[in-house]
Formats: C-alpha cells, structure tokens, sequence
C-alpha cells in the first residue's frame, strides 16, 4: 500500500487542528500503535493479509508527503473527482521520489483534509471555511486489478476506520447492510455496525459472512464449517469470531442454507482480542447474518441464550441454547 498525505490549493491535511494529522501521526495509526490499520487486517483475516510497511526496502515506512497537488478541495459536486486526485498524487510521490518503482505498490490510499475541519458550517473569518466539493468521508474502488486506489477524509480520531473501511472496498468487500425481516430487502445499506464495512469506526472484526468471501476463516483448520440442515437437532459449540487467530483450535462460524443464491452464517461475537469494539447490539450473542451470491452480507438478527430464530426460508430453527452454544434443526422435509 502506497499511503499518500495530499494538500490542495485549498485545504491542507495537517490543518494543526485535534482533526488533522501530519505525516508522523499517519504513520503511527497505519502501522506503529497498539491498534494499527496494518495490525487490525492481520488480526481480523486470521494472519492471512499482511500490509508490508516498507515495500521498498530503504528502512522507512512506506508513507508519505504531504504533496500538493494542483486542485481544489472546495467546489460543487462536479468537482468531486477523486481518481483525478490519485493520479495528481502518484504523479507528486514519483516527481518527490526519483528512482523508486510505484510499481511495487498494487494500493494507492490517499489521505485528504478531514471533513470535520472543511465544512461550510465554520465560524465567519475561520481558515477552514469550505464548501467541499465532495459529500463522503471516504471512496475507494471495489475490487483490485493491478492497481487501485482508496481515500480517506475522516478527522484523526476515526481516520483508522475510514481507512479500514475503504481498503476493504479494494478487497471486493461490499457495505455491511441490514435485512431484519428476512425478506431479501435491504433496510439499511450501512446498518451492520458489528462489521467495518457498515458505518461504525470501531475496532472490530468482519462478520461471519464477510470473513468467509475473503476465505479468513478456514475449514482445514475446523475455524468454519458448512451443515445441511436436517429435521434432526444439530449442537455446536462456537469459539467467538472476535478470537485472536493464535486461540486455536475453536469453531468461529457455521454456514447453512438459506435460497439457491444466499447462506446463512451463525457467529458468536465478543469483545475479545486486541480489536475488541464490537458493538453493545452484538455482543455476547449468535449474530445470523446471509450472504448472498454477489458477495454482500446482511445482518438478520442477535439472539441470547435461550432465544430461538425461526427461518422463513426453509422452516429452520436456530437456537441459542447457551452463550457459544447453538441448535440448528426443525427442516422441513
């Protein structure tokens, strides 16, 4: 990941505010504090996905400026154009660093001046009184050729998830969405906030169903597993999904039918672990959600121990018959 600060001829990123950040700060939330983005994706995919902080092997962290680039960050909406800006800024990092290979760099990850300081809503006579060209606090492209790109625009407290979040768009993960009545309409595009892909900045993991589509969750090593559901009870004893990956062995999800085109996917979440935010709605309880397909994931609902969930689909009945403890049965035959 090639992390760049941008300035513009209108705004900068270390506005010298609590909201901004300068380059030191950029690095330390990317890779040097307890709680890291290149720490939390190592965690949160098991070991799987490791952020290198030095692609380029001259002993320093792989962030960098900020550059200015020639463009503004206030305007109407039509000026909103962020693969211009990544392209400004790759141009800025390669005219700054002679001699380096952006090749080495599949992610480009920009991170702009923070929203909370830009706005129009600032006192008269305030350097940071703008009108942004641009309405969202982050954008990244879905999915990952050869290259893509991701960028950040929260305040510097939250920044992490923002990051987080968008960098998850370039892993193919769609936005975490709500369907309570189970009725293959979303409710909520943003409303699972028990995963970064909804709009929650917390340090958590990804759902179940989320964490399966990126293969986080291994059934060689018994961490997930597919049933066919049947009219016979099936128990299952889970390990939370918020677990580190070094607590092993541990059964962290089950994935059961739900249509021809989405499953179902039975959690335990807790806060545990070193990303241990996992919000009050969800924890300390079997979380169902289904995925579908097309890779998108709804929250369905959480049940306590002794609350049971019965499936509109297929007559199933899941029960948390304990804290980590599930029944699945009741099919329909």
């Amino acid at each position: 990941v090639l992390t760049i600060l941008v300035d513009f001829n209108d705004a900068v990123v270390d506005t010298g505010t609590g909201n901004g950040i300068n380059l030191q700060q950029a690095k330390d939330r990317m890779f040097n504090e307890t709680k890291s983005v290149a720490g939390w994706y190592y965690n949160a995919s098991l070991g799987t996905l490791t952020i290198p902080d030095d692609p380029d092997g001259d002993g320093f962290q792989d962030v960098f400026g900020p550059y200015q680039i020639d463009d503004n960050y206030g305007g109407t909406s039509s000026d909103c154009t962020p693969s211009t800006w990544v392209n400004k800024a790759r141009a800025a990092w390669q005219t700054a660093n002679p001699g380096k290979d952006i090749n080495l760099y599949r992610h480009t990850l920009l991170i702009v001046p923070n929203y909370w300081d830009y706005k129009p809503t600032q006192q008269e006579g305030s350097p940071f009184k703008l009108t942004r060209a641009c309405t969202w606090g982050g954008v990244a492209q879905l999915g990952c050729g050869t290259s893509c790109w991701a960028i950040g625009a929260d305040a510097r407290s939250i920044f992490h998830g923002v990051l987080a979040h968008e960098l998850g768009h370039n892993f193919s993960l769609h936005h975490a969405s709500t369907d309570t009545n189970n009725d293959g309409t979303q409710e909520s595009e943003y409303g699972d906030t028990s995963d970064t892909m909804g709009s929650s900045r917390a340090w958590m993991k990804f759902n179940a169903a989320h964490a399966d589509d990126k293969d986080w969750i291994d059934p060689a090593d018994y961490e997930f597993r597919t049933i066919v559901a049947s009219s016979s009870a099936q128990n299952f004893d889970l390990l939370a999904l918020d677990e580190e990956a070094w607590v092993w062995p541990g059964l962290r999800a089950l994935k059961v039918k739900r249509t021809d085109t989405s499953d179902y996917y039975l959690s335990y979440r807790l806060p545990a672990g070193d990303y241990n935010n996992v919000n009050t709605d969800y924890r300390n309880k079997l979380n169902i959600h289904y995925g579908t397909s097309s890779t998108k994931s709804y929250f369905v609902t959480a049940l306590t121990a002794g609350q049971t969930y019965n499936d509109p689909h297929n007559n199933l009945i899941i029960t948390a018959t304990g804290e980590t403890d599930i029944t699945v049965g009741g099919l329909s035959t």
